[in-house]
């Protein structure tokens, strides 16, 4: 893997307390981390572009010591306007906060509270046509912003959702994660809605969840056809990338296993954290797989200290993921499913943004987080563009 990381400035080193990771990270290791086998390199590592570079070209930085700028949390979600301003979800705190294309604060959109224009641990938002705003909490309840902050609308969702996105049509296609249940069962994934509704025009793609396990995670991306969409999730040893028309006819597929998702040995009884995927986005001929994998040294950040005899969960603030992963992006020709570069990104990835931007998570030197924005791109070493 390879990359070329383009910066403006150093950073401040300064220290902010009280660091909570984004929700949900916690149960995708548990998903992950059964049946370890040595991670090996495999041919789907093979890139038809060896002279092929990712470059990252640092747009903004957000966050700050104090005051307005701080970011309390790493991010549940994240999303950016048509005017470069940035939406961060964070879910403890219960507000969105927004920064402008340069990474200077703005005043929250909305804040914790049951009312209009309130939020329980908002988790998911997405910019839709005409800069509208939609953050979706944990009691399943969409709001709808103006892009000037003011409140709209809200409205219940059916389903628990994982990832949502606006297609072309206006639509709103959820991909659903069901809880675990006590025997086996069948959940059908994706619900397409239209703006306003609170019931699916059509559901499709079923899965069977075994006793007490969960569905599969299915990342959604929407596609060049305003009537179809882009989905990914882990399979076996690797992902998987389907396109599907929004009636639930599937148009197109393709499966790869990629070393970097492959499970790690365990190491002295103690099951390794696992690797998954945390975004996607498809731009013309190309799909952009985002995910996070442990890094060499994972013993250091992942022990019997935070694993101890007769604990039964571990809180999110006891791993620092910032330091347990690196992320990673796969660029796939989605004509034939063939690699065609891959690469390291600077920070834990957060979220694909359109128009191949990237947000990013990382702490300083101090422990202090910041989200930056890069620009992705893809040139040849010779310094011809492809």
């Amino acid at each position: 893997m390879s990359n070329v990381l383009s910066r403006k400035s150093p950073r401040p080193n300064v220290r902010v307390a009280g660091i909570l990771t984004v929700l949900g990270t916690v149960q995708a290791l548990f998903l992950t981390i059964a049946n370890p086998i040595t991670a090996q390199a495999s041919p789907d590592d093979n890139p038809t572009c060896p002279d092929c570079v990712i470059r990252f070209d640092l747009l903004m930085t957000a966050g700050s010591l104090d005051g307005p700028g701080a970011i309390p949390e790493e991010p549940g979600s994240v999303a950016r306007d048509s005017r470069g301003r940035l939406y961060l979800a964070f879910p403890q705190a219960g507000e969105v906060g927004l920064f402008d294309s340069t990474g200077r604060p703005l005043p929250p959109v909305g804040r914790r509270g049951e009312g209009p224009g309130e939020y329980q641990w908002p988790y998911l938002i997405r910019v839709g046509q005409s800069d509208t705003v939609m953050v979706l909490d944990f009691n399943r309840q969409l709001s709808v912003v103006a892009p000037s902050g003011s409140f709209v609308r809200r409205s219940q969702v059916p389903v628990s959702a994982a990832d949502f996105v606006v297609i072309g049509n206006g639509n709103l296609v959820f991909s659903e994660s069901p809880p675990a249940t006590p025997g086996d069962s069948e959940a059908t994934i994706f619900h397409v809605f239209n703006p306003g509704q609170d019931v699916a025009d059509k559901s499709f793609h079923k899965v069977e969840i075994k006793a007490g396990g969960f569905a599969p995670r299915f990342y959604l991306a929407p596609a060049q056809d305003p009537d179809r969409v882009w989905t990914a999730t882990e399979s076996g040893d690797g992902y998987e990338v389907m396109l599907y028309a929004s009636d639930g006819i599937l148009a197109r597929r393709f499966a790869r296993s990629p070393s970097w998702l492959r499970p790690l040995p365990a190491e002295d009884d103690l099951a390794p954290p696992g690797a998954y995927i945390s975004g996607l986005a498809v731009v013309e001929d190309r799909a952009w797989i985002v995910g996070r994998h442990p890094v060499d040294e994972w013993r250091r950040y992942w022990n019997r200290e935070i694993f101890g005899e007769g604990r039964g969960e571990v809180s999110a603030r006891e791993i620092e993921f910032a330091k347990l992963y690196r992320s990673v992006v796969d660029v796939v020709d989605i004509g034939t499913g063939e690699l065609v570069t891959s690469a390291q990104v600077p920070g834990l990835v957060l979220g694909l943004l359109p128009n191949l931007y990237v947000a990013t998570y990382r702490e300083d030197d101090a422990g202090v987080p910041y989200v930056d924005v890069f620009r992705m791109s893809i040139s040849r070493r010779s310094g011809g563009g492809n």
